[in-house]
């Protein structure tokens, strides 16, 4: 796995006459693995698409004919709060980074993590209920796009969730969660990366009765996309 491990080296030299121990130490500094983004072409432009939730990867591979490219960044959405005899709002959306001709190099490398989705809270007839969560940050390098925060349980007043942030060139906040019984969520982002228009990181909508689950903020999944023009 990633990170710096510290390595000693043991040599051991024996003759008849005699035996002689060297050894040395080094820190070796492991990074994340290699990207396994999906692809498409769309006539114009080829599309990197990465959904790596569970860990940081490193991307360098763009094809060498590249010299620049589009990256979109969204944050994870935020759960809906559980309710059991009232109810909650919903999650917040995940905030979006949008930045373009970014000029690039053969070889150059990021790190980039995608950020999950909240969990939705739990509403059950037994009484039982949980916050959603919040959905985690995006980054591909250092372009970072916050997650969207989970809304409370009805039991603790069922709080909308706030879409999350994001701050720089190309930065757009997320859509915030619907206010209790049933809200609308919040109005998200729309972008034309991958060659068509699609809406990002909206609020989800305010839980509406007894044993209800306010919904997760629209990107249940960040995703992010990487684009250079086709040779």
């Amino acid at each position: 796995s990633a990170g710096s491990y510290d390595v000693v080296i043991t040599n051991t030299v024996s003759d008849t006459a005699a035996s002689s121990v060297t050894s040395s130490s080094a820190t070796v500094t492991v990074g994340p693995a290699p990207c396994s983004p999906s692809q498409s072409n769309n006539g114009r432009y080829i599309v990197q698409k990465f959904t790596n939730t569970s860990s940081a990867c490193t991307f360098n591979t763009l094809p060498s004919h590249v010299t620049s490219i589009d990256v979109l960044v969204v944050g994870g959405g935020g759960g809906g709060g559980g309710s059991n005899n009232s109810s909650s709002g919903g999650g917040g959306g995940g905030a979006a980074r949008y930045l373009t001709d970014i000029n690039v190099n053969a070889g150059d490398t990021w790190v980039v993590q995608v950020g999950s989705g909240g969990s939705v809270g739990v509403g059950t007839t037994s009484g039982a209920e949980t916050n959603g969560s919040a959905g985690g940050n995006s980054s591909f390098g250092d372009i970072t796009a916050g997650g969207g925060s989970g809304s409370l349980r009805a039991t603790s007043g069922g709080t909308r969730g706030i879409g999350g942030t994001a701050s720089g060139t190309g930065a757009y906040n997320g859509g915030n969660g619907g206010n209790p019984s049933s809200g609308a969520g919040g109005t998200g982002n729309t972008f034309d990366i991958t060659g068509s228009s699609v809406c990002y990181g909206a609020g989800g909508g305010g839980g509406a009765h007894a044993a209800d689950r306010a919904t997760a903020g629209d990107q249940v999944r960040g995703v992010l996309r990487a684009v250079g023009a086709v040779a």
